[in-house]
This record gives C-alpha cells, sequence and structure tokens, in this order.
C-alpha cells in the first residue's frame, strides 16, 4: 500500500501510518448519500458487471440482491460523471496509482 494512502475497512479502523495525506472512503452510496460534497476527488474503479456479479455471489450474495443493491445506486454512467478520475478494469495497475498519487 502506497505510505501515504489511509484506507477504512467496514468498522471505520484505519491500515495507515499515523498522518495520511490521502484518506479513501469505500462507500457504495457516496454520491447517492451527498457526501462526495466533503471529498477533493472522487475515483471510479469502473469494473464489468459480470466481475461484480461474481465478486457478490462469493460475498454469499444472489443475483437479486446484486441486482437489489445496484439498483438503490446511481446508474454506472451518472457515477463516471461525478468522478474526477476514473479507472477502467484491465488498466495496467500502474495507472491506477497515478490517479492515486496525482
Amino acid at each position: 500500500m502506497n505510505p501515504n494512502l489511509c484506507l477504512l475497512d467496514e468498522t471505520g479502523d484505519a491500515e495507515t501510518k499515523p498522518t495520511p495525506s490521502i484518506l479513501v472512503l469505500d462507500i457504495p452510496l457516496l454520491l447517492e448519500r451527498g457526501w462526495d460534497a466533503h471529498c477533493d476527488e472522487i475515483l471510479m474503479l469502473d469494473v464489468p458487471e459480470e466481475i461484480r456479479v461474481e465478486r457478490a455471489h462469493q460475498r454469499g450474495w444472489s443475483l437479486q440482491e446484486f441486482k437489489d443493491r445496484e439498483g438503490a445506486q446511481w446508474p454506472l454512467e451518472r457515477k463516471r460523471q461525478a468522478a474526477t478520475k476514473l479507472w477502467t478494469y484491465g488498466d495496467d495497475e500502474s495507472v491506477l496509482e497515478g490517479l492515486l498519487t496525482a
């Protein structure tokens, strides 16, 4: 992990050094709830649906639960427009690192 990066897990605990220069929030409804107003940058990780479905299945979600959860969120195109930075699945990871450190 980049030493300037702070990552919060679901409990709110941070995995980082004491004073991060970047705080990463992994919040599915960040845009829908207006929390983006508190963010300097919005990075969207654009992942194909079949991979998102597989990851949901690994969490024990049914296909219907996946659809319900995605249905509660903005459409992907609206999220892409709201993002200040976009990483597309399949891009080299160095592109992602560049987005985080730029």
